[in-house]
This record gives C-alpha cells, sequence and structure tokens, in this order.
C-alpha cells in the first residue's frame, strides 16, 4: 500500500518508493490517500500518477510546505524541468542541516524517487499530469544537443507562446544587437539563474562577466549560455532520475529498454501531456456510452467541453470523471455517463474505477458548465465523488 498525503505528495511517497525493492516495485500497486475514505479500484492508482507531475512544481519558485526548494520548474510551455543547480544546492545544504534531526532527502534521492515513480506509471499504464521537458528527455536517452541551431530549436519548443525568449531567435545571429536594443555590455559572457537575483552569476568561460557579447562572438557566447542552461544543469539531474527509472524497468550501462527505443516526443506522450486539447474530444466522445436518461446533459457536456473550455480545464474534467489527466495515443478504453438524482443545486459526481460521470438533470448548458467547473476544479480528493 502506498499512503499518499496530497498536501504534500512528492515528499510522502518518496521514502516510500525508495525503500521498496525490486519485487516490490514489480507487484501490484494498492493506493491510500491520506484521511480519504476511497478504496482503490485503479480509479484512485490514476489519480495518483496523474496527480504527481503536477504537484512537482505546484508551488513554482521557492519554498515548499517543508521550508525546502521546489527541485523543478515549468518552462514557458508548461512542462517541467529540473532547476538549476544552484538552487539545488540550497536544497541539499538546508537537508544537511536538517538531517541533524533525522529529516530531508538530498535532491539525488528525491530526483531518483521520481525516475521510480515514472517507471511505475509505465509498469501501471498510467499516465501522468505534467509533461517533462524535451530538452530533458533528450538527456535521459543520452541524444545531447550539441549544435546552435538545435539548441535554439529545443528553447523555441519549450518557450511560451505569448512570451517567446529572444535567445531562440535564427534572427538573433542575422541581426545585429543593436537592432535588438543592446548597447555594448549589456550582456557578458555569464548566465544567471532565473528569477532568484540573490545567486551569483556562472562565468561560462573565466573572466567571462567581465567580456561583453559582440556581434562577431554572440555565436559562441549563445552556444555555450544555451549549452550550460539546456544541457550541463540540469545533467546530474537526468542521471539520478535516470536511475530511478533504470531500479523499476531494468537494464545497465546506465540506460534501459525504454529509454533506448523511445525518443523524447515518444516518452511525452507515453507518460501523458497535460490537459486534453478539443481534437481529442472527439476521441473521448467516442468511445463513450450514455445512458438514456442523460442524452440531453451528455449533449449539453460536449458541447461545454468543445467550446466553453480550454485544455488544461478539459484534462481536470477528465481527472474527475476518470483518475487520469490525459487522454493518450491509445484513448480511453471506455467511458460512461448516466444521470444522477437532484438538479441545478447539485454537483455532477464520479466513479473513477469505472470511469463513470453522473449529470444531476441541469436546467440549461450554462449551469452544467458552471457546476462541472466547480466539480472538476474543487475535488482534489476522493470525497467529493
Amino acid at each position: 500500500i502506498l499512503e499518499v498525503d496530497r498536501s504534500n505528495l512528492l515528499h510522502s511517497v518518496a521514502l516510500q518508493v525508495l525503500s521498496m525493492n525490486r519485487a516490490e516495485l514489480h507487484g501490484p500497486l494498492c493506493v491510500r490517500f491520506s484521511n480519504e475514505a476511497g478504496q482503490d479500484a485503479g480509479g484512485l492508482t490514476r489519480d495518483f500518477f496523474s496527480s504527481f507531475g503536477r504537484s512537482l512544481a505546484a508551488s513554482g519558485q521557492g519554498q515548499d510546505l517543508n521550508g525546502q526548494e521546489m527541485l523543478w520548474e515549468l518552462t514557458g510551455r508548461g512542462s517541467l524541468q529540473p532547476v538549476p543547480r544552484a538552487v539545488v544546492d540550497l536544497h541539499d545544504e538546508r537537508v544537511r542541516k536538517s538531517r541533524k534531526s533525522g529529516s530531508g532527502l538530498q535532491s539525488v534521492e528525491i530526483y531518483r524517487a521520481c525516475g521510480r515513480v515514472y517507471g511505475l506509471a509505465v509498469l501501471h499504464g498510467c499516465k501522468l499530469g505534467q509533461p517533462l521537458s524535451r530538452p530533458f528527455l533528450r538527456l535521459l536517452i543520452g541524444d545531447k544537443v550539441e549544435d546552435l541551431a538545435s539548441l535554439q530549436a529545443e528553447l523555441r519548443h519549450e518557450a511560451s507562446s505569448t512570451e517567446p525568449d529572444f535567445r531562440g531567435r535564427p534572427e538573433l545571429l542575422q541581426q545585429s544587437l543593436q537592432e535588438w536594443g543592446f548597447e555594448a555590455g549589456d550582456l557578458t559572457f555569464s548566465w544567471s539563474v532565473r528569477n532568484r537575483p540573490e545567486l551569483p552569476p556562472v562565468d561560462l568561460v573565466k573572466g567571462g562577466a567581465g567580456i561583453p557579447v559582440t556581434d562577431e562572438n554572440k555565436v559562441q557566447w549563445l552556444t555555450k549560455l544555451l549549452k550550460r542552461e539546456l544541457v550541463k544543469e540540469p545533467a546530474p539531474a537526468a542521471q539520478a532520475f535516470r536511475t530511478g527509472l533504470i531500479d523499476v524497468l531494468g537494464g545497465g550501462h546506465g540506460t534501459c529498454p525504454l529509454l533506448c527505443l523511445l525518443g523524447a516526443d515518444d516518452l511525452q506522450e507515453l507518460w501523458g501531456h497535460a490537459g486534453v486539447s478539443k481534437q481529442e474530444v472527439a476521441r473521448w466522445r467516442a468511445i463513450a456510452d450514455v445512458s438514456p436518461g442523460a442524452t440531453q446533459q451528455a449533449a449539453w457536456f460536449w458541447e461545454v467541453l468543445e467550446h466553453d473550455y480550454d485544455d488544461d480545464l478539459r484534462g481536470k474534467v477528465l481527472q474527475f470523471s476518470t483518475g487520469s489527466s490525459a487522454v493518450g495515443r491509445d484513448g480511453l478504453k471506455q467511458f460512461n455517463i448516466s444521470p444522477a438524482e437532484g438538479g441545478d443545486e447539485r454537483l455532477p459526481t464520479a466513479m473513477t474505477c469505472g470511469n463513470l460521470l453522473q449529470l444531476p438533470r441541469y436546467s440549461c448548458r450554462a449551469i452544467l458548465a458552471e457546476r462541472l467547473r466547480t466539480a472538476a476544479e474543487g475535488c482534489s480528493s476522493f470525497q467529493m465523488a
């Protein structure tokens, strides 16, 4: 039995997962959430894995509930990547001090525990609720990005669509720095941790903080900068994560069959991207079985998913209904919609073990959309279902 505390999900399971031997890792998995009455018939297991990825970066920058540094962060695209090593060092220093009282895990142990959880998700056919960044996945499989064009492509891939990173723009190499608004000395051969001004910059070359970037050396600067950020900084985390995967899936010489057979994009699909796209709603609807008494509610349900909700909220509805937050490559195997007692005053209910959504007899589509949103966003435990 895996005892899970939703308020501190990662740390509540890390020690348990790290203490499992190979036989236990390959054995049946039963999840029990603290202070919740739900029994695991498959739904709680799916919910655990779906919630795990989201929990890694749920608190964003700063410290978690235990006063420890968060070891994952989100890219502009919303993918998970390890935090820079300077932040990891802060975490490990706090752990070394706290271990006088016997608490805390070093970063290498946490990343290895995460690898084990992701490996368990593969064994149990479950999706994670947050994608890993493509540059990190390429490190996992040993596909290091070396040339500048590829480094810029990876940076663009993980950048926000509304706030693109200028360093990923090919035009940066074709136009002068002055055309980009940079004056002499604005850029140097150093790298700083984003959003952490209290941490000192790291020289990309000896004495880099004193070497200005010019049009003549900007290719060298940008190559070293992106290699530092996308390859060198996350490398120790990738090694520990890979070890956790090997603990579960087997392998040797620093790799396992999964990482040999699949590419970065395949792994993103295997573990599940975040949310449900409008195109995936059609696949979801195609396998749905609707009870005769819920025909009108079901029609409104699909309209709301397609036209009113974004990808993230659709994913929350899917997790509320099935325990999984992503449809995945092969789609759901089954989904059921049935009527529930009550009307506009009631929230929808769900039985995740049977992928069953129960909809009260709402008077209109707008009320269904509002009540479904409330249930999907507010149901952080199985007490509501």
